[in-house]
This record gives structure tokens, C-alpha cells and sequence, in this order.
């Protein structure tokens, strides 16, 4: 069961409405939007610009574009990263962060991937094992509620697609590439996540299987779960890009010392 193939059901429901509320997929797809909080990638270049020490490139400098047309400039425009004319004009510019090559090509990276969290709901929602559905609704709307919030730092975090970009800051690359995105990243956190999370669902299981679930049911709280792994795993990757222990590497070759760095880190304090 993917994020996609419920995004729509979990989008439309009520607890489920920006601001302030829990999102548990891409709800802004791949769209850069200022001052949302269900903007992933809004959320992970907001992050950045708080790391001065790590992002030493200029991050909000506009980028010259003058010989963009008509329908580029006006979708930038829609999503409000335009600066200037709805037409080629010599003094157009774009908005940091409204695309991923600039201010340097990049990807918004969750630090417990999306498709962990939802490897994860599977599992909790498989807990019950007669009514799978009114399982799912209670898991959705328990994290809608709380509310949890994935795109929302501290789980964001922005890393360089290009080897250049990875050796300047100290920071992981991030491959582009579906085939070799970071399964290796993937695993060691999905195995922090899976030991936590889905034993928490067991009780709401054997009640829902009972039909003893009451309409306004006393949710399953998740915050204080992946927060934690969020934060650790931030913190680290922060740590050895300083020291620029990860940079050259991707995800994956940096996954295991970015695993054994969190393994003794806490939240932030």
C-alpha cells in the first residue's frame, strides 16, 4: 500500500487541512511553497538557511533568468518564484529554492523517508486482521490528529545532487536516480522505526478486530516516536558535515556512520 495510493483519501480529510494540521504525504507534490508548512521543500530549505555553518554557498540570491518565455514565467508566477515579467525580459528573475537546481541543484530530503513511514503504516494497519480498513482510517486520522506532521522540520533536510556541491559542504549526495536513490539509508532507519512504531498499534488492533472501537477513539500518539529518530539522524548528518566526514559520498555510502553517530545522539535539547 503506497503514499500514492492513498494520498487522495488521507488530502480530503478534515483533520487534514493546512495550517497547523498532521500531513502524512507529498500534499504539495514537488512544489517549493513560502510559509506552508506541509511544503516539504519549503520546510527543508528553511532548515538550511538556519545551518550557516554547513551551507556556506549564498542561499538567497536570485537567479537570473532572461531568456525564459511566456509559459515557464508563468507557471513560476503561479507559484509565486517570479521576479519580474510574465514575458522574456533581461531583469527576470528566480526565487531560491522554486527549483532544484538553484541556488545549487539539490533534493528535500525526509530524513525518515515517506516510503519508510508508510512501509510502516502498512504494518500497524496489517495488525488488524478483520476489519483492515476501519484499521487504516484509525491509524490516518491518529497521526492527522496529534498532529504529526512528515514534511515539517526536523525531518526535512536539503542535500546536494552533485558530487561539487557534496565536497563544498560536507552534506551526503543525494542521487537523483529512482534505481539508486539510498535503499542502504533506507534500511537503517526504517529498522529504528519498525522497532517502535507499529508495537504501539497493537491494542488499537485488538479492539478494532473486537469492534469495541469507539467512534471518538483515544488515538495512537507517534511524535514521540519518529521526532526522536528525526532529530538524532538531523543532528548527525549535521555533525559530520562540519567535520566534512560524509562529503563525496552519497546517502548510502554515509549511511552507516550517520546511523552509529545518531545511535549516541538524543533530541535536541
Amino acid at each position: 500500500m503506497s503514499e500514492n495510493e492513498h494520498r487522495k483519501k488521507v488530502e480530503k480529510r478534515d483533520a487534514h487541512k493546512p495550517p497547523g494540521t498532521g500531513c502524512v504525504t507529498r500534499c504539495q507534490g514537488g512544489k517549493y511553497v513560502e510559509n506552508n508548512a506541509h511544503s516539504h521543500r519549503w520546510n527543508a530549505a528553511e532548515q538550511a538557511r538556519a545551518e550557516t555553518a554547513v551551507y556556506t554557498i549564498p542561499l538567497n540570491n536570485n537567479a537570473s533568468i532572461p531568456s525564459w518565455r511566456k509559459p515557464a514565467l508563468v507557471r513560476l508566477h503561479q507559484e509565486g518564484g517570479l521576479v519580474g515579467r510574465l514575458r522574456k525580459n533581461a531583469g527576470n528573475k528566480l526565487k531560491p529554492f522554486f527549483r532544484q537546481w538553484w541556488p545549487f541543484p539539490h533534493n528535500a530530503h525526509h530524513i525518515i523517508p515517506m516510503s519508510v513511514l508508510w512501509q510502516n503504516i502498512d504494518v500497524a494497519v496489517a495488525k488488524a486482521k478483520k476489519d483492515p480498513g476501519k484499521m487504516f482510517d484509525c491509524v490516518i486520522d491518529g497521526m492527522l490528529t496529534e498532529p504529526y506532521n512528515h514534511n515539517d522540520r526536523p525531518n526535512m533536510i536539503t542535500l546536494p545532487t552533485a558530487n561539487r556541491e557534496s565536497k563544498a559542504l560536507g552534506l551526503p549526495q543525494h542521487l537523483e536516480d529512482k534505481a539508486l536513490d539510498h535503499p542502504s539509508y533506507s534500511d537503517v532507519v526504517a529498522a529504528q522505526v519498525r522497532a517502535k512504531l507499529p508495537p504501539k498499534y497493537g491494542p488499537l488492533a485488538t479492539a478494532v478486530d473486537k469492534a469495541e472501537h469507539p467512534d471518538t477513539p483515544e488515538y495512537v500518539k507517534v511524535k514521540s516516536t519518529l521526532v526522536p529518530i528525526a532529530e538524532a539522524t538531523y543532528r548527525a548528518i549535521i555533525a559530520l558535515a562540519k567535520e566534512k566526514k560524509l562529503a563525496g559520498k552519497t546517502l548510502d555510502e554515509s549511511a552507516q556512520e550517520i546511523s552509529a553517530l545518531a545511535a549516541t545522539l538524543g533530541p535536541q535539547a
